[in-house]
């Protein structure tokens, strides 16, 4: 029975004695530039950006899964291979174990996070009213620490919304309200506020802790990333990577103010929803 003939679509060579088509195109293929294909072409098969950056996207989170669960797992094994019959010892090592699973437990999840911060399903958008939000937050951290929390809101009545995840939104603000609790001294004030400027929605957590390190300013945001002086933490180094993750999958972006020994602010910029950008504008200018 004779091989069907198909028409060798641009760019693409025919395998001997098949109908399959082999990627990328010889030299005796496509030689013609990308602009010049008739059929839109630009030289790269369909899907094959998407599908490398899944593929990117998991070498990533295999990468970074190595690079930080390594030692949690070599202390619990370490342990558990030296593990005594005494009861009072076998209990302290128990209590280290499970105190270690569960730092790898929020690790994976951060990563986790951070791998879906990508896709499509990340953010669950709706209208979320800014005051009522940063209210809720600064509720909720007044629980993390003792310290003399602050909250700064306009005075307005007026009620003020941004299309958002409220979720990610509230996750991204008690990530820093935590950082903020970690390197703030007790009893020192820590303010939570927000407001709307030129179609933008500010949202911040200020502290009043030692400030960032200038050399650590620009990497302060990257997986990982942790200060090597003044600001210590036992965490992953992944809270920070996380709050501008979710910034950007608003279309946003989290800034840094840096006061070296009197503390630092962080600020999530969000844009608000097109139908409502120029009426809240308003309103906040005027204030």
């Amino acid at each position: 029975m004779n091989t069907p003939r198909y028409p060798t679509p641009s760019g693409w060579k025919r395998s001997s004695g098949s109908v399959r088509w082999s990627w990328p195109p010889s030299s005796a293929g496509c030689s013609r530039a990308a602009s010049s294909h008739r059929c839109g072409c630009s030289g790269t098969p369909p899907g094959r950006d998407r599908l490398e950056q899944a593929f990117a996207t998991q070498r990533q989170f295999i990468d970074d899964a190595g690079h930080e669960l390594r030692t949690p797992l070599t202390i619990v094994l370490g342990h558990l291979e030296l593990i005594d019959t005494d009861p009072a010892d076998r209990q302290d090592t128990v209590a280290l174990v499970t105190d270690e699973l569960h730092r790898m437990n929020r690790i994976v999840k951060d990563m986790l996070t951070l791998t879906h911060a990508g896709h499509p399903d990340f953010l669950h958008p709706a209208d979320v009213d800014l005051c009522e939000l940063v209210e809720e937050v600064y509720v909720k951290a007044s629980a993390l620490a003792p310290h003399h929390w602050i909250l700064e809101a306009p005075q307005s009545p007026e009620l003020v919304t941004v299309h958002a995840d409220r979720h990610r939104l509230t996750q991204a603000l008690v990530q820093l309200a935590q950082n903020a609790a970690q390197h703030t001294p007790p009893h020192a004030p820590i303010r939570i506020g927000w407001r709307v400027r030129r179609g933008t929605a500010e949202l911040w957590v200020r502290d009043s802790g030692p400030g960032v390190p200038p050399e650590e300013e620009n990497r302060i945001f990257d997986r990982f990333a942790r200060a090597t002086r003044t600001r210590r933490t036992a965490g992953a180094g992944l809270g920070l990577a996380i709050v501008k993750a979710i910034a950007e999958a608003h279309h946003g972006r989290v800034t840094l103010r840096n006061n070296p020994g009197r503390g630092a602010a962080f600020t999530l910029l969000i844009p608000l929803a097109p139908g409502r950008a120029a009426r809240n504008a308003v309103l906040s200018e005027a204030r």
